[in-house]
């Protein structure tokens, strides 16, 4: 019983500390003009890191993942994004195995999925043994970009200045600047005129 309530104890700690550099890491977010709902939910790992510019909003239910993967100590694992990008509600951002650059004055409406890495599909391993796969990694998107809702952006994709994505769309490849994509995969709609 004795060690239950050590146990205890020690949880609960841990617990206010985390709690309390939240609330510190958010009071240097406030003081940038940088919002972050109180319901989105941001992990970085060791490693990891995650640079938000002034004017940046995470919506609610946001999730900001980024890791490195623990089997390939050469992963990468950041967030970069730009000055008054608005990530909107429940987008899942993944920034794992790979970077996630987003430039200023982008859009990225709700349910959007960035998507850093992959997991590798050797038949030697199970699926959740699996190293991520190196191949294509990392999500580079330019300046005035919208993302339309539920749309997924898969790894090594570079979306072009000011280009928008369709809501639902899945992107599998580089889109160039200023062009309009849509579908599954997402081909190339229209123009910004």
């Amino acid at each position: 019983m004795h060690k239950q309530i050590l146990f205890f104890i020690k949880l609960c700690i841990k617990k206010m500390l985390v709690g309390a550099w939240e609330i510190w890491q958010r009071s240097g977010f406030l003081a940038q003009n940088i919002s972050i709902a109180d319901t989105a939910i941001v992990r970085v790992d060791k490693g990891g890191k995650v640079f938000l510019s002034a004017g940046v909003s995470v919506g609610r239910g946001a999730l900001i993942i980024v890791a490195k993967d623990p089997r390939n100590l050469t992963s990468k694992a950041a967030l970069v994004v730009g000055v008054n990008t608005a990530i909107n509600e429940y987008c899942n951002i993944r920034a794992a195995g790979g970077e996630i650059k987003i430039g200023a004055d982008c859009l990225l409406g709700q349910f959007v999925s960035l998507i850093g890495s992959n997991h590798g599909i050797a038949a030697s391993k199970m699926i959740k043994n699996q190293e991520w796969d190196t191949g294509k990694t990392g999500i580079e998107i330019g300046n005035d970009v919208w993302i339309g809702a539920k749309s997924v952006v898969l790894p090594g994709v570079s979306i072009g200045d000011g280009a928008v994505v369709a809501a639902g769309a899945i992107v599998t490849h580089d889109i160039p600047p200023y062009e309009i994509w849509g579908g599954v995969p997402a081909k190339r709609i229209s123009i910004r005129r």
